[in-house]
């Protein structure tokens, strides 16, 4: 017998019910004789309807927060997605499309990986991938590793070919080691998510003249091509054509900043930097004269060491001279402000082998080798203005000069030789 219309669409509706029953009973792992087989078992077409629409909903709102989830959390694997991709394009987070041949680990979390090498990579223009084998990659570090003579080395070999580096916005910190032997490095991208960056320490002259920081980064600035960090007020890296912030927005020169960037030639550091942390400026070829600010308290170690061509430094009011501040600068020949200076560390004027000098009897102190030779013989000058009796009285090391160097201190009432310890 031909069906009517009204039939038909009861029985379209009993195979849809008995389809979204079977599949939420699958689902909740309800038996039939259960309490959800036995509601869905009940006749009525309208309340089956709107308990299968139900069902159908349920099951998408837990089906795709779950797919969501998963991708969120770096555990899916999309076969385009890492530092050996293609330009497919998938639904996931924002990434790079990482420069083919760099090395990467999977770290010991299960759920992150790390940079560790420029591997095979020829690119001058390198991007840092944000994913390696579907897990964010949040480090840049040196992968230890033990040479054919099994000795253990955590020298991370650079890249001679590498003119720009792209640090994606997945990596959160960055060891600078990895990029140490970059020799060609002209450019440094910094993503949005680094939250720690250790200076590299170059052992000769850089080239970076493009230090450029995401402007959604919260922990660092990029302003005048220095990178700062904005939590402490911290001078982290300055390249060659940085110019120091004088907005307030830096109070601390870090360990290193400045190391080796020859083109760097400020004449003064900024009022309101207070801190300079040891090997600042060192072999800072480009500086010949400078001022330190007012607003100095404390000046570690090393600052200037082998500025060659600085010829002239103003204290600008500072009483101490840390050990080695300005050992081997073999130009410097003036010290403006030193009739206040208290103290002279271990090695400070080391191989200075111009200098002249005017101290007063405010000086209480001076360590070994203070003034001593470095590399060839030389004579320092030093005019003192107190008598030669205020001057033995003066706390010295016993070898606060070298063997090899003439120290000559002219004082109020004579002059005083000095070419042995």
């Amino acid at each position: 017998m031909k069906k009517t219309k009204d039939e038909r669409l009861l029985d379209c509706l009993d195979y849809i019910d008995q389809k979204y029953i079977a599949g939420a009973e699958k689902y909740y792992k309800a038996t039939p004789d259960g309490r959800i087989a036995e509601k869905f078992a009940r006749r009525n077409r309208w309340l089956k309807v709107a308990v299968a629409i139900a069902a159908c909903l349920v099951l998408l709102a837990v089906a795709v927060p779950t797919a969501t989830i998963v991708i969120e959390h770096g555990e899916y694997t999309p076969p385009t997605v890492g530092a050996e991709n293609s330009s497919i394009e998938l639904e996931l987070p924002p990434q790079y499309d990482g420069s083919r041949g760099l090395q990467y680990v999977i770290n010991e979390d299960g759920k992150t990986a790390s940079f560790v090498g420029f591997g095979s990579c020829t690119d001058e223009d390198i991007v840092i991938a944000s994913y390696y084998e579907g897990l964010p990659v949040v480090e840049m570090r040196n992968q230890p590793y033990y040479d054919e003579d099994h000795h253990y080395n955590d020298f991370a070999y650079g890249n001679k070919y590498a003119k720009s580096l792209t640090i994606s916005d997945t990596v959160k910190r960055v060891l600078g080691a990895i990029i140490d032997e970059c020799p060609n490095l002209e450019r440094v991208y910094i993503g949005a998510s680094v939250e720690g960056f250790q200076v590299p320490c170059y052992n000769y002259p850089s080239k970076v003249v493009s230090i450029e920081v995401s402007p959604e980064n919260k922990n660092y600035s990029g302003k005048g091509n220095c990178l700062v960090d904005l939590r402490d007020k911290r001078l982290v890296w300055g390249c060659d054509t940085s110019v120091i912030p004088e907005d307030g927005s830096v109070e601390i020169i870090g360990v290193s900043a400045f190391m080796n960037a020859d083109g760097f030639s400020a004449t003064y550091l900024p009022e309101g930097i207070k801190i300079i942390y040891p090997l600042a400026f060192d072999r800072c070829d480009g500086l010949v004269t400078m001022r330190l600010p007012s607003t100095v308290e404390k000046i570690y170690g090393s600052t200037f060491t082998m500025c060659e061509n600085l010829e002239s430094v103003d204290l600008n009011g500072y009483t101490e001279i840390p050990s080695t501040m300005f050992q081997a600068c073999s130009s410097l020949k003036e010290i403006k402000g030193s009739e206040t200076i208290t103290q002279i560390g271990a090695h400070a004027f080391q191989g200075c082998t111009s200098l002249t000098i005017d101290l007063t009897p405010a000086l209480e102190k001076i360590e070994k080798f203070a003034f001593a030779f470095l590399y060839q013989n030389g004579e320092a000058v030093i005019n003192f203005a107190g008598t030669m009796a205020e001057w033995n009285a003066i706390e010295k090391a016993e070898n606060w000069k070298s063997n090899s160097w003439l120290v000559t201190v002219n004082c109020t009432d004579g002059v005083l030789k000095f070419t042995g310890k």
